[in-house]
């Protein structure tokens, strides 16, 4: 099948177009590609440059968002738990917020003076608090291992500096 390049029709008119200018418009269209591609790379590079310093991004859904500036800084006992009956109750996936916790690495159970979602940083990993220490344990924070019992028993008892983003 050949394609006349002299006559090609649209809806309303004939148009006349030769091979060369369909062949020019064509690499025209092909370079503004390739200029749109190398701007956005551009900026991601420049994006990545000068935000990799910055320590206090949670991915935790998945986007990169702004945790706000530190509020508190304690130094606390660090424990890890995890979501197993045998440490909980007889759902350990529902923590005291209502939320499944099972299979996610960035809970923290944190004393009651604390409000559900606050962020809490220890160790350079940002955590969400969304189940509550017991009270007689007071300002200890409890991590979330979900079920990886060796990683819980190999954490044990820290003392640790923890920052608190309310």
């Amino acid at each position: 099948m050949q394609i006349n390049f002299n006559q090609m029709k649209t809806n309303y008119n004939y148009i006349s177009i030769n091979e060369e200018e369909f062949k020019k418009q064509k690499v025209k269209t092909n370079y503004c590609f390739i200029a749109v591609i190398l701007f956005i790379s551009i900026v991601l590079l420049w994006i990545n440059y000068f935000y990799s310093d910055i320590d206090d991004i949670d991915f935790s859904a998945g986007v990169g968002c702004m945790v706000p500036a530190p509020t508190e800084i304690v130094e606390a006992t660090t424990t890890a738990f995890n979501t197993v009956e045998s440490q909980c109750d007889s759902s350990p996936c529902i923590s005291a917020s209502g939320d499944n916790i099972c299979g996610r690495d960035d809970v923290v159970a944190c004393p009651t003076r604390y409000a559900f979602g606050t962020k809490v940083k220890i160790d350079d990993k940002i955590y969400t608090c969304l189940d509550r220490t017991a009270k007689r344990f007071g300002d200890r924070f409890d991590i979330s291992y979900d079920k990886d019992i060796a990683g819980a028993r190999l954490w044990g008892v820290k003392t640790k500096q923890v920052i608190i983003y309310k």
